[in-house]
């Protein structure tokens, strides 16, 4: 039954109670692109013999309500965007749904932009390797229950609530993430989501999270302290827009040796104001472009455990980083850099700034450094060296030392 009624575009209503599929192995694409479908009775279907459900639903955008009561899915090992695209899809009964064979549920609601409730609790998830995508722009999901997945053979979760914009709480104390290598994006844009337990998560085998809480605007305390980060390679925009952001701890397990991008890592962190990066390794970093740009409260100043030796682009590092006052970069390394523009812009707090120790050979690039230091009363550049540099356009405009 693969691609049966795949494409048929106009086909508003169709009753299939007197199918008997008890010999069907395969249902991929059955209904793909049945874009106008409003009711479909599936109310006989005996699915027991199937295998594979992949995109069975997918892009049937205006079913409002599906009853799969009666299905049988023993046999299923894939479901990945099963109801795919179901922009409008309301009620989805799946109460008699068997997935331990499932290994595949990547995308299955991705786009499910009208369901409000989900309750997944009885999903036996035991199989699953992949989860990528699974809830992706369900933007109006408010309540989700996972409370009983088993996650233990899952590799990937990337995306996996990414655009949840209006989940408010996320319960994932039962995920078993030891086998999870891809975390990006996990939690991207879940814009008003309040509270998220991760007090499970053993992540020691993840290489990306890249944007993994980026733009989670209402979230004001994140414990990370169980995070073992060893393998990571990849934290760029981790905390992008985390705007209402207070309380992040990440002491313990949160190990950056191998990470060599933490570009916009804190960008617009608007509210945080104490952040204990003692743990940071950064000898491996080759970009930190935008890494705390806007973090407009963060008072943070040793920054003496820092190896910046590969760091090439240093623009926008402390960008209107209006309360930083006494900051220690004695141990920056920057004989790579080639770009610091912005790079102390607006750091209105900022009276004294000694880059002494800096090696701006490189450096190509270093308009707007110092702009907008209103304050700044003492500035030693000492050893700068600026033979290579061809912008220094508003270097120094509004600095009155």
């Amino acid at each position: 039954m693969t691609f049966m009624f795949n494409e048929c575009f106009n086909l508003k209503n169709l009753d299939l109670s007197s199918f008997n599929p008890t010999n069907v192995n395969n249902m991929t694409s059955m209904f793909n692109k049945c874009n106008n479908l409003i009711n479909l009775n599936l109310s006989s279907f005996d699915s027991k013999n199937v295998i594979n459900m992949t995109f069975m639903f997918s892009e049937c955008k205006n079913l409002k309500n599906l009853d799969l009561s009666s299905f049988n899915t023993i046999n299923v090992t894939n479901m990945a965007g099963m109801f795919n695209q179901c922009n409008n899809l309301i009620n989805l009964n799946l109460s008699s749904f068997n997935e331990k064979n499932v290994s595949n549920m990547s995308f299955m609601f991705n786009e499910c932009n009208n369901l409000k409730n989900l309750d997944l609790s009885s999903f036996n998830t035991i199989n699953a390797t992949n989860m990528e995508g699974m809830f992706y722009q369900c933007k109006n999901l408010i309540n989700l229950n996972l409370s009983l997945f088993n996650t233990i053979n899952v590799a990937e979760m990337d995306g996996m609530f990414a655009e949840c914009y209006n989940l408010l709480k996320l319960d994932l104390s039962c995920f078993n993430t030891m086998n999870v290598t891809k975390m990006k994006v996990m939690f991207f844009r879940c814009y008003n989501l309040t509270e998220i337990n991760l007090s499970s998560f053993d992540i020691k085998k993840v290489v990306s999270m890249n944007s993994m809480f980026r733009e989670c605007y209402k979230i004001k305390n994140l414990d990370l302290s169980t995070f073992n980060t060893m393998n990571v390679i990849n934290m760029g925009r981790m905390f992008d827009g985390c705007k209402d952001l207070v309380i992040l701890n990440l002491s313990f397990g949160f190990n950056t040796i191998n990470v060599t991008d933490m570009i916009y890592m804190f960008n617009e962190c608007k509210s945080l104001a104490i952040l204990d990066l003692s743990s940071f390794n950064t000898k491996n970093v080759t970009n930190m472009k935008h890494m705390f740009n806007e973090c407009n409260f963060l008072e943070i100043s040793d920054f003496s455990y820092f190896d910046m030796i590969k760091v090439v682009d240093m623009s926008f590092l402390f960008n209107k980083c209006h309360f930083i006052d006494n900051l220690n970069l004695s141990s920056f390394n920057t004989e790579n850099v080639i770009n610091m523009s912005f790079m102390f812009n607006q750091c209105y707090k900022k009276k004294n700034l000694d880059l002494s120790s800096f090696n701006t050979e490189k450096v190509t690039n270093m308009s707007c450094m110092f702009s907008n230091c209103v304050f700044l009363n003492n500035l030693n550049l000492s050893s700068f060296n600026t033979k290579n540099v061809t912008n220094m356009s508003n270097m120094f405009v509004d600095v009155l030392v």
